[in-house]
């Protein structure tokens, strides 16, 4: 069986504080634009400088990478929260 690859745009589901909604993509598209674009599906204004997407609970650091480099599919379904905190003490 060969890994699934797509070319075209496609929709994947992204859950934020336990609503999915259908967010379009494209195989070659930067994460970071990806994580912009599920932002303004949900129309958050608040504090999006925290949010992050998570595929499988483990959150997508790097946001330079393509979706399709992520593993992100179509069948993927990404959670929208805030980013994990890293370094320091509270």
């Amino acid at each position: 069986m060969q890994p699934e690859t797509h070319t075209e745009k496609f929709d994947i589901k992204v859950v934020y504080n336990g609503e999915t909604r259908p967010v379009a993509t494209e195989p070659h598209q930067a994460v970071k634009a990806l994580l912009q674009h599920a932002i303004k599906t949900f129309g958050l204004t608040d504090r999006i400088h925290v949010l992050a997407l998570f595929l499988d609970n483990i959150e997508l650091t790097d946001e330079s990478k393509s979706v399709a480099d992520s593993g992100i599919t179509p069948r993927s379904v990404l959670q929208l929260r805030p980013s994990t905190v890293k370094g320091g003490a509270a």
